[in-house]
Parts: structure tokens; sequence; C-alpha cells
């Protein structure tokens, strides 16, 4: 798993900061599959060592995908790939409310 990151992870735009790249790398990964929601990514330290850069550009990477929703961090247990959330997605192409604003669901008492 960490070939493919190792052979992308400083390629791209060399004008754009290394944590970025990296951060680009590791999501393309995850879209493409090499990394699944609930599998576990390699650790700051595995990342700076592999890589030979700072742990500070892996965190920053990191807390990046942890900020657009695509990893989650479990303290004491290691950053996840996040499994998708639909509940909110689906809301988007439902009208919840009439051209009135007056909501659709209503309570009936009996």
């Amino acid at each position: 798993m960490m070939s493919t990151i190792l052979q992308n992870a400083l390629d791209g735009d060399n004008r754009l900061p290394l944590y970025q790249r990296l951060a680009d790398t590791i999501r393309k990964d995850v879209v493409s599959g090499a990394y699944k929601p609930g599998d576990r990514v390699p650790s700051e330290n595995v990342f700076s060592r592999e890589l030979q850069i700072a742990p500070g550009t892996v965190r920053q990477a990191l807390a990046q995908l942890v900020e657009e929703g695509i990893l989650e961090r479990m303290h004491g247990k290691g950053t996840f790939v996040r499994s998708p959330n639909f509940d909110d997605a689906l809301f988007r192409f439902f009208r919840m409310r009439g051209e009135q604003g007056e909501g659709y669901c209503q309570v009936t008492e009996r």
C-alpha cells in the first residue's frame, strides 16, 4: 500500500506545498480504492520515515483530509478512511418546505 504513496507523494505541481501534494496523493488513493472505508492509513511517523519528510508536514496533510471528511482520527487507535455518510447528502434532492416556507411534515394528534 505504501508503495503507491511513495511513487506519487512528491509528484505534481512543485509550486504547491509538500503537505498539499501528499494530501492530494492520499485523496487519490482513497478515490481509486487503494484505501477503502474503514482502512487504517499509515501513521504520521511511518509516512514521515518512508517519505523522508518532517512529521509536521504529514500531520498537516492528514489534518486537511480529516477536515474534508475523507479521514477520521480515533484517539489511541489511528487514522482511518471514513465511510461515506449519505444521510445529509440525500436531503439536498428533496424540498422539505413549501414555496411559502411551511414545512411538509406535520404532527397529528391522536
